[in-house]
């Protein structure tokens, strides 16, 4: 007869945080291909406007500047945009490094919450984008990169703290 029970607690909590940082590394991963598509999507029509095969879809609707500007202005060489992209994508290692050197009931909360508040704010971003281009394949890539990642991952950091003993059972 199979046994019931579940599995030792060290070798459960193990496992589980094991799980949780593999599913905010994948998160990490998905945010910086979501990044970089959408950056090579964006070059490819900066060279379209260039060659004049194509136009600024920011300009139908009225917008100043166009919604290439964040791109173009990765080339100055005196903007900081290339380096803040560089430094928040950068800090997305920062939930699964969390959880590699905290193995407490604190360092998987702030692994979840530090992973949760970078998704979202990415996810936001996606979504501005998206909306903002009119283009349904970057609100459906924010999904599939960002989202459901973060969604997967913060699930596997859930059954993580749970997994750790409360204050009031028995030793």
């Amino acid at each position: 007869m199979p046994s019931t029970q579940a599995p030792s607690s060290p070798d459960l909590a193990g496992r589980l945080q094991t799980q949780a940082i593999i599913a905010w590394v994948v998160t990490a991963v998905g945010t910086v291909t979501f990044h970089l598509l959408h950056l090579y999507a964006a070059v490819g029509e900066v060279a379209a406007l260039a060659d004049g095969h194509g136009h600024d879809h920011a300009h139908d609707h009225g917008e100043g500047g166009g919604h290439l500007d964040f791109y173009t202005s990765l080339t100055d060489h005196n903007s900081g945009s290339a380096w803040q992209l560089v430094i928040f994508l950068a800090l997305m290692v920062i939930p699964p490094a969390i959880g590699l050197a905290y193995a407490t009931k604190a360092g998987a909360i702030i692994m979840m919450a530090t992973g949760l508040i970078h998704a979202l704010a990415m996810s936001l971003d996606g979504f501005a984008h998206g909306l903002g281009e009119g283009a349904w394949s970057t609100l459906a890539l924010t999904l599939v990169a960002i989202l459901t990642p973060a969604a997967i991952a913060t699930i596997r950091n859930i059954q993580w703290l749970r997994a750790f003993p409360t204050h009031g059972a028995a030793a």
